[in-house]
């Protein structure tokens, strides 16, 4: 309401035809506006630095100027001063209806403040519990988190041990793949050697081998021939005796060495 009436205060001050120069004015419209700029000055002098501050008391003070000077109008016109005080009882009657108004708004508005007071003192002992609640969760889910953390770096050193023990093994394999590999081209160096070397004593086997046959049918002919030269000896001599006994000793002489002949 203070600054409703404050602004309109301001709003009749400075309405068009107040304290213009080069226009006609009757008497009394001047000395209302005369009125009205000199108790406004007086009271804007009075307030000094507060002069532009927009309270309750100025704003009254204000409303007053202009109340004198339409009471200066009501007491000027006689045949209008009954239906002006009805107009201007009628304006404060309805003015104290908005204090009324303003002042029960006021009660309400403390009480509602009030209210929202409490309600803001309980949402913040809500909002303090939730937070202390969500903090509580926050922490049990970080050490949550940090076990499982730990728990998974637990099992990556495994997998890191077990990963370097089979790169260990792997490592070893190679190595015994290497050595494996070396001792397999030695081997078959060694091999195709023996192979060679045992094909050569094989020709030579077989060299021999055939000599061994030739040397025993060799043998198995001169053991023939000394076999009849056996079996025909005996014949020999019993035919020699034969001839000496049919001869004599030098026809048995002469037919041997015609025999020989």
């Amino acid at each position: 309401m203070d600054v409703q009436l404050h602004a309109g205060a301001r709003l009749f001050a400075k309405s068009p035809g107040l304290g213009l120069r080069g226009v006609t004015k009757p008497k009394l419209a001047m000395q209302m506006e005369e009125h009205i700029e000199r108790e406004l000055r007086l009271l804007e002098a009075g307030h000094g630095e507060a002069s532009t501050a927009d309270g309750p008391d100025r704003g009254y003070q204000r409303l007053n100027v202009f109340r004198e000077a339409f009471r200066m109008f009501i007491n000027a016109t006689k045949t209008y001063a009954p239906l002006l005080d009805r107009i201007l009882l009628e304006y404060e009657e309805f003015i104290r209806y908005i204090e009324t108004l303003i002042e029960s708004a006021g009660k309400d508005r403390r009480a509602l403040w009030k209210e929202f007071e409490v309600r803001q003192q309980l949402r913040e002992a809500e909002i303090a519990e939730e937070a202390a609640m969500q903090r509580q969760a926050v922490q049990e889910q970080e050490q949550d988190l940090e076990k499982r953390k730990q728990e998974v770096n637990d099992m990556i050193r495994e997998i890191q041990d077990e990963l370097r023990e089979k790169q260990l093994d792997l490592s070893r394999m190679q190595d015994t793949n290497i050595t494996l590999a070396g001792q397999l081209v030695d081997y078959r160096e060694r091999a195709a050697i023996a192979d060679k070397a045992l094909h050569e004593v094989t020709l030579k086997l077989r060299e021999k081998e055939k000599k061994e046959r030739e040397h025993l049918a060799v043998l198995d002919r001169s053991r023939a021939h000394s076999s009849q030269e056996q079996h025909l000896e005996p014949l020999k001599q019993k035919h020699s005796t034969l001839k000496t006994d049919f001869f004599g000793t030098r026809g048995a002489s002469a037919a041997s060495s015609l025999q020989d002949g």
